[in-house]
């Protein structure tokens, strides 16, 4: 009978704790997806204060190089890496 009523008394404890850490667990976690967000939301605003930078260039105020850079295909090293790639696997196909 002692164990019965020691347990049943623990167990408000228990509850207790349990909801602590579960407060403290979302609590942590709201904080870290709101510094996420944050960073994000302030990357995002970099990439396009860039690209405003780029878009606004009049054709007088447009350099060759910056024509150049706008025309030319984006990940212009990953295609080069990837054709290595293919050409380390030929050997091991045939």
């Amino acid at each position: 009978m002692y164990t019965h009523l020691k347990s049943n008394h623990n167990e408000p404890l228990l509850e207790a704790r349990s909801r602590s850490l579960m407060i403290w667990c979302i609590e942590e976690l709201t904080v870290i997806l709101h510094r996420t967000y944050d960073t994000a939301m302030t990357e995002m605003q970099e990439y396009k204060a860039k690209s405003n930078e780029k878009c606004l260039l009049s054709y007088k105020d447009a350099s060759l190089e910056d024509i150049n850079e706008l025309q030319s295909p984006p990940h212009k090293g990953l295609d080069i890496a990837a054709d290595d790639f293919k050409n380390q696997l030929s050997p091991a196909i045939s």
